[in-house]
């Protein structure tokens, strides 16, 4: 299922009841004495909410069970941005579990402070008149959507599909695990997201993305060798891209692209990154702190890979492939 960033109903938030004061206190009970993992045993957890509330409270603890099943718990651990994972998470359980948008919004909240340690009162989607709806045909470059539990901005529109690249930066990992000669096609970053992250997604979900055959381009300021074709589920994007796709300044394929006659390179204005004013576009986040992040392209040698700057300037000299403070922010071509 993908979800659609869109207008927000304030009678959604209007219709608010209370849960039993009494399954609240034994959720907490149970938090209390067992530890707060206890959230991600559902099947524990089952037993000891029947033997707390002495087989009371049946529909709101198999309510309760409904929503960690439907890994709200794992979700929620993993979010940026709780108001809007609130709305998001409130949305899939009515669309996809059918459950009443008032009791599971009153069990998220419970979630919300045990995980969080704080209600989310929504107050900040109400004010920016957001919500989260099924994915429908009212597409806009820019619009950012819900695809398996991650935020996605939409790069490019053709026909039936749309390009979209993760909104944050979903983790901290090397280009490659050793410093060495690689190319895209063989670093161990591509093997990690064509395999294990490909893998997060649901078997639905993984029928949507699009296999995409990737030509990697030797770098041209440096010429520096690009590989081989690829297939790629899940990819970077590469230098060309990282302008194409921010304001298409053509700075990337102009600015450095000038060799002597005894074919030396000659460095212009920045000598080894570009930058402009779609700099801001480019920027992002890894735990609410500005991160620099990977392109698949390679760098000014072979040991190295491009990547983009906390501040949104693009370095096409790059840095080592086997530094361990880059972001990954993967990119990929989706069904509609």
């Amino acid at each position: 299922m993908i979800y659609l960033s869109r207008g927000f109903s304030e009678n959604t938030s209007a219709e608010i009841s209370v849960i039993e004061n009494n399954f609240q206190e034994i959720i907490f009970r149970i938090i209390e004495d067992k530890g707060k993992d206890i959230i991600f045993d559902t099947v524990k957890l089952k037993s000891l909410l029947l033997d707390y509330t002495k087989n009371e409270y049946k529909k709101e603890t198999n309510l309760f069970i409904t929503i960690l099943n439907a890994e709200c718990a794992k979700i929620i651990n993993m979010t940026d941005d709780p108001d809007l994972c609130k709305i998001f998470l409130a949305k899939r359980l009515e669309e996809e579990h059918s459950l009443s948008p008032i009791k599971s919004s009153q069990m998220l909240d419970l979630l919300f402070v045990i995980l969080l340690g704080k209600n989310i009162n929504s107050k900040k989607v109400q004010q920016s008149q957001r919500i989260i709806m099924p994915f429908n045909d009212q597409l806009e470059l820019g619009t950012v959507i819900i695809f398996g539990n991650y935020y996605w901005r939409i790069l490019d529109i053709q026909n039936d599909k749309i390009l979209i690249l993760s909104e944050n930066i979903i983790e901290i990992r090397q280009y490659n695990i050793v410093s060495e000669n690689v190319t895209w096609d063989n670093c161990t970053l591509r093997k990690y997201l064509n395999n294990e992250f490909f893998n997060n997604f649901s078997a639905e979900q993984q029928k949507n993305i699009i296999n995409t055959r990737n030509y990697n381009n030797n770098n041209y300021w440096y010429n520096t060798n690009g590989g081989i074709k690829t297939n790629d589920k899940i990819f970077l994007l590469d230098l060309d891209e990282s302008d194409k796709y921010f304001g298409n300044s053509t700075d990337y394929v102009s600015k450095k692209r000038k060799i002597q006659d005894i074919g030396k390179i000659i460095p212009d204005i920045n000598g080894y990154y570009f930058t402009n004013n779609h700099d801001s576009q480019r920027v992002t986040e890894f735990k609410h702190k500005s991160c620099w992040w990977w392109l698949r392209s390679p760098g000014g040698n072979c040991k190295s890979a491009a990547c983009v700057y906390d501040d949104g300037g693009v370095n096409v000299s790059g840095f080592i492939v086997n530094n361990l403070h880059g972001g990954v922010r993967p990119a990929l071509w989706l069904n509609l």
